[in-house]
């Protein structure tokens, strides 16, 4: 008769009986590879402490690092295998004892053997250490054997006193569990009663911010050690913050304010209204503190200040407190506890700083640097920990050379510097891109920095000159620094850079808004009134004008650049709706905000252009130059332009940097699609990621950026059908109906 056995139960048996053995097997395994490296280091100890042969350390440490890397692979994989999780942890602490021991030992060698750079090689015999005593005799059969019975002995007792060792060390586990508690249970009925601990420091807030690397398990008492230490490098021996005066205060152990009169300061400040940003509270509450906690008015006087500059969250924080100092307390404690939460400010310098953008000239570097330096100064007051992550991304902002210079001083070795270190780095190399008497001339000239008033001054003289008789020509004198009133800086119209990249209708109408002498470009008279009239240097020419007035120039002045563009758009036939090859992206201002833009991607052209009005809206800069465009015939127009560096963000989010030059209209308005809508029309457009494009033209991306032009994908459909392309910057989808 057949018996119902279940096939499922004897597979799980033998796969059972196999994980043991194998377990068994690499167990076994690993203590001898263990074994072989206790041998091993005995040997490297050994010819270190009697200066033995270099060549034999250095090759015992490469055997070294060949059983380390191997044990470490296995005790991987035990730890994999294994169910006993007690078991498999305490394996873990041994294998980092043998690591330690390998690190420890490997320094002590390569430190010999620096010490004996320089030296000639070693002269030894085979098996022979310098220095060591000649091998002893031999060793009888039973001497043999009492020595091995006595090191059993020694072994069984140095077990028995490990374990004595292991339950004492459990006792005192248990006992130190148990003060810990009644601490605690002393501490809460301390709070309980408003009193608290005097000198000792509040436990920083956890981090959830830091990166998955720098959130370690801080349970036990060496990781504590090494936060504690982090923070206390990062805090310059600084932990006092802006706000700490509320605890004190809130416990009594800051004293309030009291004067039998009033003072008032001489330095006038006001106090600003809080809304609850995390990045401005150290300087609110310090502020708050200086105008209004250290005066002598009453709680009640200060609660009511307090309420007054609160907006938002933070008014309903102390909404309905009253009733004297207590409230007063009371309603400092929620401001600190909601609004100056370490996680939260840690947090938002996170985000400031990740936002951030560093740009290609001196000055927005410096910038830059010493806005991160300030994030950096109020996270190493909070606390921070994660220092070795958060220098790691602001040096991917960096350029290439900057990240390699603050990376040659580590030398080699693991991060140990603070954050405030790094800022002062930040900040003395951004220093040493400026020219010193480039910041000295701009500090000297005010004309750069207001040019409207200098402006508006310099007309005002020049008017009551008029009006003053002989007076006129003093009061011209007095103000009559040279002043370029193209430019609005300190030299003479002729001279000024700008105003030679005009056209001559261009420099005509600008003199005669202005009133300007043809000749000499003074406002005091016209040119049949100037003393100092020549006619025109150009010959065949009788006018008295100053040569960069005359109509026949057509040379293109050598001071500048020239920049040659070749943009190519056609239209043929009837008018018909047309969408042009373009995509509405976002484009990175001066400031570091980005600003969504109408780009044109134009194959027939072989430079890329940026609208002048929407560069000033983004306060791009850049070297001047002469942009040269050849149009249709081959007529070859001149224009003003600017050479400049700008950011776009794709679809996707990658983000590509650019260059191009400034026109007053890149190209014609095209007609606005709405894509997201029309693709429905067509089967193979439905699954594409297509937004709304048209309208003004801010860029045009000409072959200069082919590689970004290139198409990747594509999707076709029927005849006379649009043709969807896939470009770097996203889906594109030129069409004519």
């Amino acid at each position: 008769m057949a018996k119902n056995v279940k096939p499922g139960l004897d597979e799980d048996e033998d796969y059972d009986e196999d994980h043991t053995m194998e377990l068994a097997n690499m167990k076994a395994k690993r203590k001898t590879l263990r074994r072989q490296i206790t041998v091993t280091n005995r040997q490297v100890e050994t010819l270190t402490n009697y200066r033995g042969s270099r060549g034999a350390i250095q090759g015992l440490l490469l055997h070294l690092n060949d059983l380390i890397l191997r044990t470490s692979q296995l005790q991987t994989d035990i730890s994999t295998l294994e169910d006993d999780e007690e078991e498999a942890e305490r394996q873990d602490a041994n294998h980092l004892i043998y690591v330690t021991r390998v690190g420890e030992l490997a320094a002590d060698a390569q430190d010999y053997i620096k010490s004996r750079d320089g030296e000639a090689a070693s002269i030894v015999g085979s098996n022979v250490i310098p220095g060591q005593d000649p091998p002893l005799p031999p060793v009888s059969p039973s001497e043999i054997l009492r020595r091995e019975q006595a090191r059993q002995d020694e072994i069984a007792a140095t077990r028995l006193r490990a374990e004595r060792a292991r339950e004492q060390a459990v006792r005192t586990r248990q006992q130190a569990d148990r003060a810990w508690e009644e601490a605690d249970t002393a501490q809460a009925a301390l709070r309980l009663l408003g009193v608290e601990l005097y000198g000792r420091p509040a436990p920083p807030d956890d981090d959830h911010f830091t990166s998955v690397s720098q959130q370690i398990d801080n349970t036990t008492p060496q990781a504590k050690a090494l936060l504690d230490q982090q923070r206390q490098k990062n805090s310059d021996s600084n932990p006092e913050t802006p706000d700490t005066w509320i605890d004190l205060y809130s416990t009594g152990r800051l004293t309030p304010v009291v004067t039998a009169r009033s003072t008032r300061s001489s330095v006038s400040a006001e106090l600003e209204p809080f809304d609850g940003k995390a990045l401005e509270w150290f300087s609110w509450i310090d502020l708050f503190r200086a105008l209004v906690h250290d005066t002598p008015k009453s709680p009640g006087e200060k609660l009511a200040l307090l309420k007054r500059f609160l907006r938002g969250d933070c008014l309903d924080l102390v909404y309905g407190l009253g009733g004297g100092e207590a409230a007063y307390i009371e309603a400092l404690v929620r401001l600190k506890q909601t609004c100056g939460r370490r996680d939260v400010m840690r947090a938002a310098h996170h985000q400031a700083i990740q936002r951030l953008e560093t740009k290609q000239d001196p000055a927005s570097f410096k910038r830059f640097a010493e806005r991160i330096r300030t994030h950096l100064f109020d996270l190493s007051r909070i606390g921070e920990t994660g220092t070795t992550d958060l220098i790691e991304k602001i040096c991917l902002k960096l350029h290439l050379h900057d990240r390699l210079a603050w990376n040659e001083d580590r030398r080699g070795r693991i991060e140990d510097r603070n954050l405030n270190t790094f800022g002062r780095w930040l900040c003395s190399r951004a220093s040493a891109y400026q020219n010193a008497f480039s910041i000295a001339a701009d500090q000297v000239n005010p004309a750069s920095s207001k040019p409207t008033n200098q402006r508006r001054q310099a007309w005002t003289n020049q008017s009551s000159a008029k009006m003053a008789g002989e007076k006129k020509q003093v009061a011209f004198q007095f103000s009559g620094k040279p002043f370029c009133f193209k430019c609005e800086k300190g030299h003479r119209l002729p001279d000024c850079e700008d105003f030679k990249l005009l056209s001559v209708g261009e420099r005509l109408t600008f003199c005669m808004r202005r009133r300007l002498c043809f000749s000499c470009f003074s406002t005091k008279h016209s040119v049949h009134e100037c003393d100092r009239r020549r006619p025109c240097k150009h010959s065949g020419c009788g006018y008295y004008h100053h040569p960069l007035l005359h109509t026949a120039a057509k040379e293109t002045p050598r001071t500048e650049t020239e920049e040659r563009a070749r943009p190519t758009i056609a239209r043929i036939g009837a008018p018909r709706k047309v969408t042009m090859g373009m995509l509405r992206l976002p484009v990175m201002a001066e400031d570091g905000s980005w600003v969504s833009a109408n780009i044109f991607f134009d194959e027939g052209s072989d430079s890329t252009l940026m609208r002048s009005a929407f560069a000033t809206a983004l306060k791009l800069r850049g070297p001047r130059q002469i942009l040269a465009v050849d149009g249709a015939g081959g007529i070859i127009n001149r224009y003003p332009s600017t050479r400049v560096q700008f950011r776009v963000r794709a679809v996707n989010g990658n983000i590509f940097s650019l260059e191009g030059s400034t026109m007053k209209t890149v190209a014609s308005p095209t007609p606005i699609t709405d894509w997201n809508k029309e693709k429905y029309h067509w089967s193979h457009l439905k699954n594409l990621l297509l937004g709304e494009t048209g309208g003004k033209v801010d860029v045009l991306i000409g072959l200069d950026y082919a590689h970004l032009l290139a198409v990747r994908d594509s999707r076709v459909g029927e005849e006379k059908e649009p043709i969807a392309s896939k470009t770097a910057f996203g889906w594109v989808v030129p069409s004519r109906t």
